[in-house]
């Protein structure tokens, strides 16, 4: 419990850096840019779905596959990118086909619509 409000403090901190640099440089604040930055990465199965919630907007599913495209950088590692979308208490409860009475993660919208564009729909 100690931890998430650890990282919960740490975001805010990182948002109000970004908004900081943003006005230094004389970028646009991306309000949705920080908003799916604060949420990740995500460390419940309720984040997970109102995640998926949100990525049924396209300009919100439009941003977040912008957010991972410079996540994933010139990398091509599925598993770096995955681990700054989903901590492992998460990803402890999912596999890939949702067996064994776990989440199916590839029907999440974040890994079967945008995570699959970033890495197949750009070759």
């Amino acid at each position: 419990m100690e931890q998430q409000k650890t990282v919960r403090e740490c975001k805010v901190l990182i948002r109000k850096i970004h908004q900081s640099v943003c006005r230094m440089t004389g970028e646009d604040v991306d309000n949705v840019q920080t908003e799916i930055a604060s949420t990740l990465p995500l460390n419940t199965l309720a984040a997970a779905l109102e995640m998926d919630e949100k990525l049924k907007c396209d300009e919100f599913a439009a941003t977040t596959k912008q957010f991972i495209l410079r996540i994933k950088g010139t990398s091509d590692s599925v598993h770096d990118v995955l681990r700054s979308l989903y901590t492992d208490e998460l990803l402890y409860l999912c596999n890939w086909d949702g067996r064994g009475g776990k989440q199916p993660l590839s029907k999440f919208l974040l890994v079967s619509n945008i995570l699959y564009d970033s890495f197949i729909g750009n070759v």
